[in-house]
């Protein structure tokens, strides 16, 4: 039973706690069984994992089912490092079975979007084998609380008061989905908090901070072609370069010109030329 791969106890929680849809589950002890059990990294692509399924057409929905992980904390990895798609994907808190490392638990969090792996030792001490009980027994404590999951539909425990919430979505410059932008925000400042290693109030006034910029900015004013709140909050714009939304285009810059504008275009390109 050395080399076993060790998955949470508690699961069933998770899924009732609606963190783990079936699709999403099946993901995840697929990296398990296919991860490093020296390391606990799991080193492949969406692509790879629909191979692994013999369906190639899967790569779409494994892709959305990372990021799902990866948002609720169960996964980490860098987005947009992996070289000819052998990303490292780390599983949080693995606790590693062999090698080296055996004994210890990957921290895939510890340093946030950096996603540096740091190994921790097991609280309750003892090997792997041990702590599952070889002869078959069950783990008596969970390797993950519910707790330690950032999930955007806990409603029992929100990121953020609804009022810096809402302050927040009104400082934005375009009001439009309310319920998905109040809920992107509550994770935008989670995420923040945990990049930056800030209070939640901190981070809550970093975002605001981002956001009033970005109003303020030609990318900002655009209207129509200005993204949605929850858009923009999931994508982590708000850790962009300001210097970015002020190169923006101005508002209406995709419209088709006027049929005088056209005609004034071509008239100017005439007397160039015949200049």
């Amino acid at each position: 039973m050395d080399n076993f791969t060790p998955i949470r106890n508690g699961i069933r929680e998770h899924i009732s706690a609606g963190n783990l849809c079936p699709f999403d589950l099946g993901i995840y002890v697929l990296l398990h069984l296919r991860a490093d059990w020296a390391t606990g990294i799991f080193r492949g692509c969406a692509l790879s994992i629909a191979y692994a399924f013999n369906d190639p057409s899967l790569k779409h929905h494994i892709n959305k089912s990372l990021i799902r992980l990866r948002e609720r904390r169960y996964i980490n990895y860098a987005k947009g490092s992996g070289r000819r798609g052998a990303y490292e994907v780390l599983i949080h808190k693995y606790d590693v079975t062999v090698g080296q490392l055996r004994g210890k638990r990957l921290n895939a969090w510890k340093h946030g979007e950096l996603c540096r792996p740091v190994y921790d030792d097991w609280n309750s001490g003892g090997t792997a084998g041990e702590r599952s009980g070889s002869g078959g027994g069950r783990v008596e404590e969970p390797i993950l609380d519910l707790q330690d999951v950032i999930d955007i539909k806990t409603k029992e425990k929100p990121f953020a008061p609804a009022g810096v919430c809402e302050r927040i979505y009104q400082a934005y410059p375009r009001h439009v989905g309310k319920v998905a932008a109040l809920k992107a925000i509550g994770k935008a400042i989670a995420v923040i908090q945990e990049a930056k290693r800030a209070t939640a109030e901190d981070a809550a006034d970093f975002l605001n901070s981002q956001v009033v910029k970005f109003a303020n900015s030609p990318a900002g004013q655009r209207g129509g072609y200005t993204p949605h709140c929850a858009t923009w909050m999931n994508d982590g714009r708000y850790f962009d370069d300001p210097n970015e939304w002020r190169r923006a285009t101005p508002t209406n810059v995709n419209r088709k010109p006027s049929i005088n504008e056209i005609i004034e275009r071509e008239q100017s390109f005439v007397r160039a030329r015949a200049n």
